[in-house]
């Protein structure tokens, strides 16, 4: 058995490194423009989830078993860390939206202050690529470079607008669009109330956000610290006896399903309701 425990936990440990080592030698190594170069990283990078996901769960169940002695507790234990690097990922995802959201007003002001310089409404865009907000600038980085390649304006606005995805987004572009269409001393009018809108709504949505994580820590609290005193029990060789039995196996499996179904209760209760894109 022991022998079996450190064969798991080398695998473990050898799958995480390995997955590190690769997720080091892909980031040094970009810049291709060869589909079959990027469907292959694409690949690398799928299989390096899975296999991150696989470690962390064998060295959770090591762990968890070497702890309370639980078979139950420890495939419990997998399953939950093996969805702990999707969830870090979703949290890096929100937090680059949360970024690029905050950044519209800036552009927005950048945009104005541009026009008031006596730059065009598309030379005001195109300087946004080396000026802007660090999280848009790449993406009007080939704003800049469909403009100067197509010189059609609307063409390349909807294009930002299709690859940005944001809801936020919309409203500037299709602010865009009217007001080179009305031009003059209105473009700027425009722009203003666009911005002040924007900022109004991001304050709100800011202070909804806040209010949020009060029910999303409350329902993390409570998700998890029944079993943390589970575990701790499961130190005393009586409840490690009483747990290991059918009965007991049972009682955890039923209530972790009560837990899951609880916890994704919570968290649909208290969500925000995502902005409805303005034109899909």
């Amino acid at each position: 058995m022991g022998a079996l425990v450190g064969l798991l936990f080398a695998i473990g440990v050898a799958t995480v490194l390995l997955v590190w080592h690769r997720h080091g030698q892909g980031e040094v190594a970009t810049g291709s423009v060869v589909e079959i170069a990027t469907a292959a990283r694409q690949r690398r990078r799928t299989v390096n989830v899975w296999l991150k996901r696989i470690g962390i769960a064998i060295l959770a169940a090591i762990a968890t078993a070497g702890i309370t002695g639980l078979l139950s507790l420890a495939l419990l234990a997998a399953g939950v860390s093996a969805m702990v690097p999707a969830l870090l990922a979703k949290r890096r995802a929100n937090a680059i939206a949360l970024q690029v959201e905050a950044a519209w007003p800036d552009v927005i002001d950048s945009i104005i202050s541009s026009v008031r310089a006596g730059m065009s409404l598309p030379e005001s865009l195109c300087a946004l690529a080396s000026q802007g907000p660090e999280p848009l600038r790449a993406s009007f980085s080939k704003f800049t470079s469909r403009y100067r390649t197509t010189a059609n304006f609307e063409e390349s606005v909807a294009n930002l607008k299709a690859e940005l995805s944001d809801p936020v987004g919309d409203r500037v572009c299709e602010a865009l669009l009217a007001a080179r269409d009305v031009g003059g001393t209105d473009l700027g009018r425009t722009m203003r109330s666009l911005g002040d809108f924007i900022r109004q709504d991001l304050r709100f949505r800011g202070e909804a956000r806040a209010r949020q994580s009060w029910t999303i820590n409350g329902a993390r609290l409570a998700v998890g610290a029944p079993w943390v005193v589970l575990i701790l029990l499961c130190t005393r060789p009586g409840t490690t006896a009483a747990y290991a039995t059918w009965t007991g196996t049972m009682i955890i499996l039923i209530s972790a399903a009560v837990t899951v179904l609880a916890y994704w209760l919570m968290m649909r209760l208290g969500s925000l309701p995502k902005q409805p894109r303005f034109v899909a």
